[in-house]
């Protein structure tokens, strides 16, 4: 699936592109990361109601060999969605990029989900599952990292055989803490939990949100942002061992508003 093939007509100057998104010098203002085709319209290669790129854009990450997140295509509450089933069960999808934030602060991203997880908690690794997870993967910025660091993540990326980020936000639909929760992860401080939506109240219906990650990095990591590298979605439920469902209904990077806009 080529980038030239993918509708780009969502907002003015939108992009979407294929597997790898680099950003160069153009100005576009929007970065479509996940789109929606409309019910019974034909998407990019001709899959009816496919999520644009999903096939060639998006890459299935599992964390086991036997226990790996269903991820379909689905109309839920209304509209056509990506949507996840996760039974005992964690993997992703992820989606290579390279963009400087600066540019492209603004994450706006729709989600849904049909309960929270039984037994939730991000502030411990036996509770770290969501039915809803967006994730952004930022560059390691060896320029703002100690000795120690820089050799870490070396011996790191020479075990794993491919380059490793270095930061990693993540926006998460909650259990039992509220909205607006952030915290390090229970399994790296070099990732950030940020509670978007909490609790049931919301549950079975869509809800829209939007991030500025350079400001939420910046406020984690006392930092500067560094470029973005991967964006992914995830919904898990390995560490409780229970059972967890979320749709994912669009994602986007976006430019602030002009100053007559705000």
């Amino acid at each position: 699936m080529a980038g030239d093939d993918l509708p780009v007509a969502v907002h003015h100057s939108a992009v979407g592109i294929g597997a790898q998104v680099d950003l160069g010098e153009g100005q576009a203002d929007t970065l479509l990361l996940l789109a929606m085709t409309p019910p019974g319209e034909e998407g990019a290669g001709g899959f009816a109601g496919q999520p644009v790129g999903l096939l060639h854009a998006w890459e299935a990450v599992p964390f086991t060999d036997d226990h790996v997140t269903e991820y379909t295509v689905a109309e839920a509450g209304g509209r056509l969605a990506l949507c996840a089933s996760s039974e005992a069960s964690a993997s992703a999808l992820v989606r290579e990029l390279n963009y400087d934030p600066a540019r492209l602060p603004l994450l706006w991203f729709r989600l849904r989900v049909l309960d929270t997880v039984e037994g939730g908690d991000l502030t411990r690794k036996e509770g770290d599952d969501f039915a809803a997870r967006i994730f952004v993967n930022f560059r390691f910025d060896s320029d703002h990292e100690g000795y120690f660091s820089r050799a870490k993540h070396t011996l790191a990326e020479t075990a794993k055989g491919r380059k490793l980020p270095g930061h990693s936000l993540n926006y998460v639909w909650g259990n039992r803490h509220p909205a607006g929760t952030t915290a390090k992860s229970a399994y790296s401080d070099r990732v950030q939990t940020i509670v978007v939506q909490s609790g049931p109240d919301a549950t079975g219906t869509w809800r829209e949100f939007e991030r500025n990650i350079v400001e939420d990095y910046s406020r984690a990591f006392d930092k500067p942002a560094p470029s973005v590298v991967s964006i992914g979605i995830m919904t898990d439920s390995d560490d409780t061992g229970s059972a967890s469902a979320g749709c994912y209904g669009g994602i986007e990077a976006r430019a602030l508003p002009s100053p007559e806009n705000r």
